[in-house]
């Protein structure tokens, strides 16, 4: 009878548990399961709780220039170090083997940017509180190989995460840090908890590369795709430098790339290329190449503008033309805050010319 006792205390004590639990023991974090996975809504449940309060912080505490991190870099520590508020880890799986490091996080007295995008227009950072992760760490050497590494930080409001993912044209806000390796460890040099908004389902997209513009210069460029469903997609261009102690943006192009995965021609994608010299902010180079074709499809002209769009420099030619190749050049000059335009060159080739 004191067997089947034991038994009986061991199942509940085991069983109610998985059922009902929040979170689940991994590595010693509290990993909890979200929305996105088949188990309990645990960090739903945490967030929408009575009790859950998120600390009220002043815009000094995020970023703060100096920021160390000992030993081998670590994006997770980067992204608790620079974000004070609640630390979580979650988990897209019912099994946590797989989970992400997230900061939630607020500061009323922080300044507001009104964001203006193809989705939903809004407040950043939001007053309910903020969602913060790590998108990318992308390394890299400077001249003299001294090693570097730009953090990209994903923000989205606080808010259910049934809610968060959904919308095609909705992107996500984005933080950028930028650590410098001394000896046994790495250094905050330059940081920016908003540096633009884009992607598409609330995420960020971009693919990220270094560009070197100039002596110990390396900027960030960053190219986000934005994918329709079923339609015509284009690109985003953005190119960031540290300034002071903060990385901004030095150039932009919306779009810089339009295609279609329907496999119809009329697709372009520019391509950023600085130019060599001596001084810190070296001249750029902006190269489009691209083609055109009449769009259509069986019955007669396909309607949609987009799938025959091309940049405004060759778009006279569609009017005489049924499809050709295109080369766009566009160079810039750094004024001291951004890259301004100065020249445009374009030539066209094999043209095939309308039937009369």
């Amino acid at each position: 009878m004191r067997n089947i006792f034991v038994l009986i205390t061991f199942l509940v004590g085991f069983i109610e548990p998985v059922s009902g639990q929040h979170y689940i023991m991994r590595h010693g974090h509290k990993v909890y399961r979200t929305s996105i996975g088949f188990g309990n809504d645990g960090i739903d449940d945490t967030w929408n709780d009575a009790g859950f309060k998120l600390p009220r912080h002043s815009p000094l505490d995020f970023g703060v220039i100096g920021t160390e991190i000992p030993g081998k870099f670590n994006a997770t520590e980067a992204l608790f170090k620079l974000f004070p508020g609640r630390h979580f880890y979650l988990t897209d799986e019912d099994d946590a083997k797989r989970y992400y490091s997230a900061a939630v996080w607020m500061s009323p007295k922080m300044p507001r940017h009104w964001v203006k995008s193809e989705g939903i227009d809004h407040w950043f950072p939001g007053k309910e509180g903020n969602f913060t992760k790590v998108y990318k760490a992308v390394p890299f050497k400077n001249d003299s190989g001294r090693q570097f590494v730009y953090v990209i930080f994903e923000h989205n409001p606080r808010t259910s995460m049934d809610a968060l993912y959904v919308g095609v044209g909705c992107g996500a806000d984005m933080a950028l840090a930028l650590f410098a390796q001394q000896k046994e460890k790495w250094v905050l040099t330059h940081f920016s908890i908003y540096a633009g908004s884009s992607g598409n389902y609330t995420r960020l997209t971009a693919e990220p590369s270094i560009k070197k513009l100039g002596k110990n210069n390396y900027a960030l460029e960053l190219f986000s795709p934005v994918n329709g469903p079923g339609g015509p997609s284009y690109g985003e261009s953005y190119l960031y430098a540290p300034m002071g102690h903060t990385i901004n943006l030095v150039y932009s192009s919306q779009p810089s790339a339009v295609w279609d995965f329907n496999g119809r021609c009329s697709r372009w994608y520019s391509k950023l290329q600085p130019m060599p010299g001596s001084g810190t902010f070296n001249d750029l180079k902006v190269i489009t190449s691209g083609d055109y074709c009449l769009p259509s499809m069986a019955g007669g002209i396909y309607e949609d503008d987009t799938i025959g769009y091309t940049p405004e420099e060759v778009f006279f030619k569609t009017s005489y033309a049924d499809s050709f190749g295109y080369k766009i050049t566009k160079l810039y000059h750094f004024d001291g805050k951004k890259y301004k335009w100065q020249h445009t060159f374009f030539k066209t080739f094999a043209v095939k010319l309308k039937k009369r």
